[in-house]
């Protein structure tokens, strides 16, 4: 089996997903829509932040590094944020 997040996002997408499902006769069974408030998702996305380092992903509010400004798998202490993270 298999789940996918946040994909397929265009019909595009949608009509090779159902290819690939039809050729490998693995058809989805369920599609489960959540629907959050769009004022939630910005402040989910817009808090994650990457250290350049490690890659290990943090976020400002749901998963802040133990100490500010240091990442806690390496030490490093350069982050940055993908440009799609930004609000």
């Amino acid at each position: 089996g298999y789940m996918l997040d946040g994909f397929p996002r265009t019909i595009q997408q949608a009509e090779a997903l159902e290819t690939i499902t039809a050729d490998l006769k693995k058809p989805l069974d369920a599609v489960i829509n959540i629907d959050v408030a769009p004022a939630k998702l910005v402040d989910r996305l817009s808090g994650r932040f990457i250290c350049k380092t490690c890659g290990a992903t943090d976020h400002k509010i749901y998963n802040p590094p133990k100490v500010a400004g240091t990442c806690d798998r390496c030490g490093g202490h350069e982050f940055f944020q993908r440009e799609d993270d930004k609000p």
